[in-house]
């Protein structure tokens, strides 16, 4: 599954824009089925035999063989697949980076609203909250008045 993963708007908008904004994201999030990291390769191969055709003729490789390789504790791990297995794997993997653009995309928001926050902040201005949230102008005001002091 694919998602789209066009850039977030440069301006900011209102933090109500932010809001919906970040909802759709999340939507499309939910809709990502699962996910893997790597790169699934197509080689041909040069066996180890000296006198074999492959290392004199280019198109007598062995093969062609699927390969997946990725990163498991810093060291890259590569495993050979069937076709089927590669088709999975290549789904997988569009998933993972599809996920990840979103995710950047949650974040872009996410400083977006942090910047809108902290200016409502500086001009001692409530922000609006999220949709079923109580806004606090001051979170430390709300916190003393949580422990009795």
């Amino acid at each position: 599954m694919t998602a789209d993963t066009g850039p977030v708007s440069g301006t900011a908008g209102s933090l109500a824009d932010l809001h919906t904004r970040r909802r759709e994201v999340a939507a499309q999030i939910a809709e990502i089925g699962f996910t893997a990291t790597g790169t699934v390769l197509y080689v041909l191969n040069e066996c180890g035999k000296p006198a074999c055709a492959c290392h004199r003729d280019p198109a007598r490789r062995h093969g062609p063989y699927w390969r997946h390789t990725c990163k498991i504790n810093n060291k890259t791990v590569g495993r050979r697949l069937t076709e089927a297995q590669a088709a999975v794997y290549t789904e997988l993997i569009e998933n993972g980076r599809a996920l990840r653009a979103l995710l950047a995309q949650l974040q872009q928001l996410s400083d977006q609203a942090r910047d809108l926050l902290l200016t409502a902040a500086i001009q001692d201005q409530v922000p609006v909250a999220e949709e079923g949230q109580e806004a606090v102008a001051n979170p430390r005001e709300n916190q003393t008045e949580k422990r009795g002091r």
